[in-house]
This record gives C-alpha cells, structure tokens and sequence, in this order.
C-alpha cells in the first residue's frame, strides 16, 4: 500500500484511459456533467429522429416508447453518474486527507480515483462493446441484417446500444475499482482515531453516495418500463434459453454493484474500526492486570484508594459502545430512504400505467 501512496501524480495520469478525460471538469461547475449528460441524451434522440426521417417506410421499426427513449436517456444518465461518482470520491479522498497518515498522499490518490488501471478500463469497455455485438447476432439476426444493409435507423440503434453497454461497462469499473481502492484506503493508509469517528464518515457518505446512483438507474429503467406497450419492446420480450427475461439479468447486475458500492468503502473500515477497538480494550485490560478483580477488591479491604480503576472501566466500556459504522443519525435516515426507491418506482410506475391506460381508453 505505501505504493499507493507514493506514485506520483503524473504517472497516474499516464496510466488514465482516453476515457477518464471525460471526467475532468472544470472546479466550480458540479453541475457540469449532469448538464453534459442531459445533452448526450438530447443529441441521440435528435439523431434518432434523423435516422428515422431517413429510413425508408418498409424498413422502418414499429414506434414504441421503451425503445426510442431508453438508450438516449439511460446513456445520458450513466454519463452523469460515472461523472458524479467520481467526484463523490475525490471529495471523499480530501475529507479524509487529515486522517492519512501521509496527507500529501491525497493528492495522488485524488489523481488515481480520476484513472483506474488502463487493463480495467479495456476489459470494462470490451465486454460493453461485445454485449450489444452478441445480442444482435444471436436475439436480433433480423436487425443485424439490416445494419449490414446500412439502414439508418438500424445504424443508429446499434451505435446507441454500443454507447449504453460501453457506458455501463465503464461506470460499473470506475465504482469497483475506486470501491476497492477506499477499501485499500481503510486497511492501510488511514488513522483511525476512536474518539474521533466522525473523521471517518466520508467513507460512509461515499458508499451511499455510489449506491443511490446505481439506484437512480433501476429507478429509471423502472419509469421507462411504464411507457406505453412497453412489453413490446425486444429487451423486455426477449428471454434467455433457460425462459428469464432478458431484462433480469440487468436488474441483478446494477442491483450488485450498488451493494458492493455501498459496502466495499464502509466494510473495510469498519474492520479497521474493529481492530482498533480489540487493541484498545487489550491495553486497558493489561492496565488493569490478570486479575484486576481481586486486586482491586483486596486494595478497598485494605482502605487503599485506587483511583485509576473507575478510570480504566470507564474507559473500557466507552471503547466497548463505539460504533463500528462510519455512520451518523442523518446517513442512517438516507440509506431508509435509498431502500424505498425501488418501492417507489413500482408505486409510480403502476400509477403511470394506470394514467395512461385511462388517457387512451
């Protein structure tokens, strides 16, 4: 770990992908890649419309809501989340910064959040470029033809689904990988100060952080399954050869990288918490001896004050209650939160079938 530490900023950025450029805002503009996300998202479905109005009648794809408006604004949505994770981390790398036991290592930590290992960010993008590849040899050999044909409309699903999976691939790496490295973080570059906890909540805020993005993805997928005949759409009819949907998978998939982003930062640390409490409360039992008890009782016998075994008890059982989670009362009512999301993204997704199957009749 103390490599960690010590690599230079430079030769991070060296290491960074072409892709990890993307990320580097300027300061004082959060709102930026939110702002880039939503114009991505716009920018497809306007050339979406181009492809249609250039698609010839019989080659056209029946219109369907789920499938004209998933990719562009899921794309749009990843774009904006990868971007905000990886500042949630490099704000989470400087408020923990007085806690490292190098500080000057923060700024080269920062630089790495901003640039996982090249080999991880290959393999992220490979395996998102080979998803939409297989579905369409395999699922949509009919829609394969026609990008072989050069149909636009076919031409520019098939570039939209690389850009999703490309996306997703990427935003699923960034939050592992910076997972893993907070993970590192706790085990063997922070000091852990037991009666200054607080000095530690960043890795709390960031696992929530990371996990509520992940959550804002199924809650979209969820509001864009209530659009009209949504179940016509080929993700939502399609189904593996063992018969489960097509669309399981992702679910289980997005659902699995928010609880390892909510767990991975704040598990470590809670382990280094642990240790630190079993260290503690070894030294206070070696103060008060192999048998304190005896000790301390023939001492009162004798009319002897001892004065430091109120003390040490205390102590004792204040290290015994600490809290072992890098959690305060608010981040406890946010997490209660985050689990209704997905509740209420069924809630509203019913309601909004409902609505809808009333305004057409």
């Amino acid at each position: 770990m103390a490599e960690i530490a010590t690599k230079p900023a430079a030769r991070d950025r060296n290491r960074s992908h072409r892709a990890s450029r993307l990320l580097r805002r300027p300061e004082g503009r959060r709102s930026s890649h939110w702002t880039l996300g939503c114009g991505l998202a716009l920018s497809l479905l306007a050339l979406e419309a181009v492809a249609e109005f250039l698609t010839p009648d019989e080659a056209r794809i029946e219109f369907n809501w789920f499938r004209t408006l998933s990719l562009p604004l899921l794309s749009g949505y990843l774009y904006g989340a990868l971007n905000e994770g990886v500042r949630a981390a490099q704000g989470a790398l400087l408020a923990l910064a007085p806690s490292l036991r190098r500080p000057e290592a923060a700024a080269d930590l920062v630089a790495r959040v901003a640039a996982p290992p090249r080999a991880v960010l290959r393999i992220a993008g490979g395996c998102g470029a080979a998803i939409p590849l297989l579905l369409g040899l395999i699922l949509l050999t009919d829609r394969a033809a026609g990008v072989l044909a050069g149909n636009p409309s076919d031409l520019f699903y098939a570039a939209a689904a690389l850009l999703f999976w490309v996306l997703a691939g990427l935003t699923a790496a960034f939050t592992l990988e910076n997972s893993r490295l907070f993970g590192r973080i706790a085990r063997d570059l922070v000091d852990v100060d037991l009666f200054h906890l607080e000095r530690l909540r960043p890795f709390g805020s960031l696992g929530l952080r990371l996990s509520l993005l992940a959550l804002g993805a199924l809650a979209l997928i969820g509001l864009l399954m209530a659009t009209p005949e949504a179940g016509r759409a080929w993700l939502l009819r399609a189904r593996l050869p063992a018969g489960v949907p097509l669309v399981v998978p992702g679910f289980l998939a997005s659902a699995a990288v928010a609880l390892a982003a909510l767990l991975l930062p704040m598990w470590a640390i809670r382990r280094r918490i642990q240790q630190e409490k079993r260290f503690a409360i070894a030294r206070i039992a070696e103060a008060l001896g192999p048998h304190w008890e005896e000790t301390a009782m023939d001492r009162l016998e004798e009319g002897e004050h001892y004065d430091r075994l109120p003390a040490l008890l205390s102590l004792r059982a204040q290290v015994s209650e600490l809290s072992e989670w890098p959690l305060d009362d608010s981040m406890r009512r946010r997490f209660g939160l985050y689990t209704l999301i997905p509740v209420l993204t069924w809630t509203l997704k019913a309601a909004l079938e409902s609505a809808v199957g009333g305004l057409l009749g």
